[in-house]
């Protein structure tokens, strides 16, 4: 079935995931659009390639994807797996900001890695994309945002392809 055409019976919500292992020094959340069919299938963020690639980078800097959290802005698979087709008054969009709002209060980051224009935007006031400020940490600066008065680092998705 190709992805344009996922209705909501086939759809299936992907859950924000809590640290497996407490964090000791770092509290690292990692937040992305959304799922692919991948974390779909399995149910957990960043399960399938891009998930792997992740895992490799965070242990080439000895950090434990474990002890991180991992979640996405719109907890479905969008349509052709582009968040921008998503409406920004879709109310699964608003639920899922909310949901990710009340995870992130609770688990209180030091650091949001922000992977993906979707996120960049509810993250950031001002215009451009998430590669445009690749590297570059911020404050969320969107009054509503769960990434409101939180550090945020801007990165995209490379898996080498």
């Amino acid at each position: 079935m190709p992805n344009e055409f996922i209705t909501q019976a086939t759809r299936r919500k992907v859950p924000n995931a809590h640290p497996i292992i407490d964090p000791t020094s770092y509290r690292i959340a990692i937040i992305g659009d959304s799922p692919d069919s991948e974390d779909e299938h399995n149910i957990y963020p960043f399960s399938g390639k891009v998930g792997q690639f992740y895992t490799r980078v965070l242990r080439d800097v000895g950090i434990n994807r474990d002890q991180c959290f991992l979640g996405y802005v719109y907890p479905y698979r969008a349509p052709a797996n582009d968040i921008s087709r998503i409406t920004l008054d879709a109310p699964e969009l608003i639920d899922g900001l909310n949901v990710l709002k009340q995870d992130l209060d609770k688990f209180s980051p030091n650091v949001c890695v922000v992977l993906g224009n979707g996120v960049f935007k509810h993250a950031f006031a001002r215009n451009g994309s998430v590669s445009e400020y690749r590297g570059t940490v911020f404050n969320g600066d969107l009054y509503n945002s769960p990434f409101n008065n939180r550090k945020c680092v801007a990165s995209i998705i490379v898996t080498g392809k």
